[in-house]
């Protein structure tokens, strides 16, 4: 039985920074109630994330449908109307590292931005990216998740001045013989924000009386100085 208090994903956001490896994208590839877990992510600029009181709430700043699809739209002020375009790698402040793609006809797609793949020259390689030089795999690929080596993201977020933030809403059904510590609980410090709360789950179909959620957000920080070997190549002292 899973946890409905949530301290396995609790102690995990804590602690992302020290992970081997980083969870950017997860959903249940089969509707799992007693563990129904999302995850989802996006980039800001470093200086950025701490402005607007940003982490000290659990709203995420992004959608999942906000990258992926360009198109056309308006903003209105006063009596003016502009047209504009957006290129669906951005929204607001934020940059997609991940991209949820869906179609009319087709399957849905799940796509990673480029830039985080060039940046070491990396592989297509099994199912993942893999340093083409030593075959080490630094991105793992399925239907239904991508990790990254924690080290490699750090890297990338370093060399483009960006703070990677982990989004996620996590659910666990249970009926009332089980009980949460506490009903509505917020877990937050400098590198996360956290909600845990119960719901009454018996006017939605399920088996279930109550399910508990894990909503909020975590942020990934970068090195002080990239590690890519152009860069050290630059900047180390030569011995002669």
């Amino acid at each position: 039985m899973y946890d409905i208090n949530f301290k396995d994903y609790i102690e995990k956001y804590q602690n992302i920074n020290n992970e081997d490896w980083i969870v950017l994208y997860s959903r249940n590839e089969i509707r799992n109630y007693e563990n129904d877990i999302f995850t989802f992510c996006a980039m800001i600029d470093k200086e950025k994330v701490y402005e607007d009181n940003y982490m000290n709430k659990f709203d995420w700043g992004f959608a999942t449908n906000n990258f992926g699809k360009s198109g056309f739209g308006t903003m209105s002020w006063e009596d003016n109307e502009e047209l504009f375009f957006y290129d669906g790698t951005s929204h607001d402040d934020f940059e997609y590292l991940i991209a949820l793609r869906f179609f009319d006809k087709y399957e849905p797609s799940v796509e990673i931005n480029p830039t985080l793949i060039w940046y070491g020259n990396l592989a297509k390689h099994k199912n993942g990216y893999a340093n083409s030089i030593t075959d080490e795999v630094i991105i793992k690929v399925s239907s239904n998740k991508i990790e990254i080596k924690r080290e490699y993201l750090k890297d990338f977020l370093c060399a483009h001045g960006k703070i990677c933030v982990i989004a996620f809403e996590h659910k666990r059904y249970f009926n009332t013989t089980d009980k949460l510590e506490e009903k509505y609980k917020i877990i937050n410090d400098d590198n996360c924000y956290m909600q845990l709360s119960n719901h009454d789950a018996s006017g939605i179909g399920t088996n279930y009386d109550e399910f508990s959620v894990l909503i909020g957000k975590v942020i990934i920080t970068p090195y002080d100085n990239p590690r890519h070997n152009d860069y050290k190549a630059y900047t180390e002292e030569k011995e002669f």
